[in-house]
């Protein structure tokens, strides 16, 4: 890619140095809308994340911040993963590429982002952190969500998302034949090449949501092949980051968000929703709990026997219980689960936050008594 040419009036992490010819990348890869993302001026070669645009002297490069899990060849990794950058050329002046001050500010456009979180409910509410600490750390970005059309209310709850574009992989999926279904694909497709994107971010990590991205036209950003759901969905995207199995689904969109905008997560997760000026039309007069016993799948659901007990002990405290359905197979759920309790026909693991507590973990489903000790009931009298 040969630099020092035209810089185009978006910021699309476009670097000019009149010293540096050309740039080779390795598997990074790059069509005719993905630019080129610079290090600092110790490692000019370093592909890591994408900060703020600031004007240089002569030429635009990115400022950025530190972060723990950086993209890059190390050691460990593959011959293939290594050599992303040509030798640094002699002679190059790294004080044009970015000096060694911070605070450096540019007056570019605000960018314009689009998230790819589909589903299920669970991973768009583990999404919703992240868009606060974005939505904080580049303020004025033009923030869109394509979604699953069944989230889509949820996620413009959001005050930072501005659209949400709904996507119908679902239906089709029940309906493959459905002219109705397909024609909601079509929209959607168009709804997204109809606006010029300066990031796509890609949470997920499977390969509907990575083929989704493309869509686009624009830089997709994800998660590298040891991070992603599913690896084969690393191989569409332009900038791969890592982003550790070790931590939460929460903490690990963060900081994938972060090492592409340039800032380090800081605090307790912050979902950002806005609660609604009036309580629901549903809700009871008194204090209420409010049961989500449904899942998209049936190895997701907690026994219906666990539900009753809890609803039971919550009613013997003086609270109301509330459980929600959707579909008709989750309002038939909600009434046997009614008619085995005193309560009117939305607490489970939520990460972070002054009011949510984690109960259980992978594969083991909390107990009665764990949940209500998490919400302050106390052991059961005999």
């Amino acid at each position: 890619m040969a630099l020092g040419g035209e810089v185009n009036h978006r910021p699309r992490l476009v670097l000019r140095v009149d010293a540096v010819e050309e740039l080779a990348l390795g598997d990074v890869a790059l069509h005719e809308h993905v630019a080129l993302v610079a290090g600092d001026a110790r490692e000019v070669g370093e592909v890591a994340r994408v900060g703020e645009l600031v004007e240089v002297d002569h030429g635009l490069a990115f400022g950025r911040e530190p972060v723990d899990h950086e993209v890059g060849a190390d050691e460990a990794r593959s011959s293939s993963h290594q050599n992303h950058f040509a030798p640094r050329p002699a002679g190059l002046d790294e004080e044009r590429i970015l000096p060694v001050a911070t605070g450096l500010e540019c007056g570019m456009p605000a960018p314009r982002i689009l998230l790819v979180k589909l589903s299920s409910l669970g991973d768009v509410v583990h999404n919703l952190p992240a868009v606060t600490d974005l939505a904080e750390a580049r303020p004025g970005a033009r923030i869109a969500w394509m979604v699953e059309e069944a989230y889509v209310d949820l996620v413009m709850l959001h005050p930072a998302v501005d659209e949400a574009i709904p996507v119908n992989l679902r239906g089709l999926r029940r309906a493959p034949l459905s002219p109705a279904a397909w024609r909601r694909m079509a929209r959607m497709r168009r709804a997204v090449r109809a606006r010029q994107w300066d990031y796509v971010v890609d949470t997920q990590g499977l390969l509907k949501s990575a083929m989704l991205a493309r869509i686009a036209r624009a830089p997709v950003f994800g998660p590298d092949r040891a991070s992603a759901r599913e690896r084969i969905a690393a191989r569409f995207y332009d900038v791969k980051l890592a982003a550790p199995w070790s931590l939460h689904a929460v903490e690990r969109s963060r900081a994938l968000m972060g090492q592409i905008f340039g800032y380090r997560p800081q605090g307790a997760a912050r979902y950002g929703l806005m609660r609604p000026e009036a309580p629901p039309p549903w809700a009871p007069a008194q204090r209420y709990v409010v049961m989500l016993h449904a899942a998209s799948r049936a190895a997701k659901r907690w026994p219906e026997a666990r539900w009753m007990e809890l609803a039971r002990r919550l009613g013997e405290s003086g609270l109301a219980v509330v459980f929600p359905g959707g579909s008709v197979q989750e309002r038939a759920t909600a009434a046997r689960l009614a008619a085995a309790v005193p309560a009117r026909p939305e607490e489970t693991g939520l990460h972070g936050g002054a009011h949510a507590v984690n109960v259980g973990g992978a594969g083991k489903p909390p107990s009665v008594d764990e949940v209500a000790a998490a919400i302050g009931l106390g052991p059961r009298e005999s």
